[in-house]
């Protein structure tokens, strides 16, 4: 004869009865939960002025406050504001230092340019340098220039006055260095004139001195090249930001950091230097008698 099933005890039941009301439970405590939404993708847009923060770029971009200013492609020609933006570390070719050519815009014809010689007629061109150059290579032109003839305050184009003398003594031979404010529409930046091969400074030639167009800086000679008169000239456009690590006590540019690469970029003169201004016609001849 078959017995029923024994019903379940109480006590195996309880688990069961806990995980019930433990079920009930979370569903009535999610129920009043807000649902949480996912997090938002990072902006890609460079951090704003109020973060404090510098933009974080791209390989072919560099961070210009709050924005990345991309760079332009490799031997594409580029204005001063342009090629001072550009830190060394996001050069091209590792094996070949900055120089920024002429630009397009700006006449091949050294006469064209106010050069800083007390000289009549045209000036000989002895050394100019190519496009590209090694490391530590110098970039500026040599000016076949008699000695003791004198040497004058560049004409940079654009620049503010007074310059000021930032750098006396031996660099190319017997060499000054000033220092000019120039404007290129919006931008305010700095470019350093070095003259070498001098004879010796002008009067009142000193660090921290101010000079003004048509000064005399110096004389020329034949310092460092010994029996070749000449004139060197050499211009440096002064980074973003480097102004500061540039000078000593905002009076002086120590020999070492005249032409430091990560301080400045060597440029073509053409791409400073004012232009000559074309003599005004002669009024033409009346016919009519007095």
């Amino acid at each position: 004869m078959s017995t029923a099933a024994a019903p379940p005890s109480s006590a195996a039941a309880r688990p069961l009865v806990r995980a019930a009301a433990l079920a009930a439970l979370m569903s009535v405590v999610t129920a009043f939960v807000p649902e949480r939404k996912p997090e938002p993708p990072a902006p890609s847009h460079a951090p704003t002025a109020a973060s404090g923060l510098r933009a974080v770029c791209g390989r072919r971009a560099i961070p210009e406050g709050e924005a990345c200013v991309p760079l332009p492609e490799k031997n594409a020609p580029i204005g001063p504001a342009e090629a001072a933006r550009t830190p060394p570390s996001a050069r091209d070719d590792a094996a070949s230092a900055t120089f920024l050519p002429r630009r397009p815009d700006r006449p091949a014809e050294l006469s064209a340019y106010v050069l800083p010689l007390a000289i009549e007629g045209e000036v000989r061109v002895l050394q100019s340098p190519t496009g590209t150059r090694p490391p530590g290579e110098r970039t500026g032109i040599d000016l076949a220039a008699p000695l003791g003839d004198k040497v004058l305050l560049a004409a940079v184009e654009g620049a503010d006055d007074p310059a000021k003398v930032v750098f006396v003594g031996e660099d190319v031979g017997i060499t000054i260095a000033t220092l000019h404010t120039i404007r290129e529409a919006d931008l305010v930046r700095s470019v350093l004139v070095l003259y070498g091969h001098l004879n010796r400074p002008g009067p009142g030639i000193v660090p921290g001195a101010r000079v003004h167009p048509t000064d005399v800086i110096g004389f020329a000679g034949d310092s460092g090249s010994a029996g070749v008169e000449q004139l060197y000239l050499e211009a440096r456009l002064v980074r973003d930001g480097a102004l500061a690590r540039l000078l000593v006590d905002d009076t002086a540019v120590p020999k070492p950091r005249l032409a430091d690469d990560a301080l400045s970029i060597p440029t073509d003169l053409r791409n400073i230097l004012a232009p000559r201004t074309a003599p005004a016609p002669a009024p033409a001849a009346s016919d009519e008698s007095p």
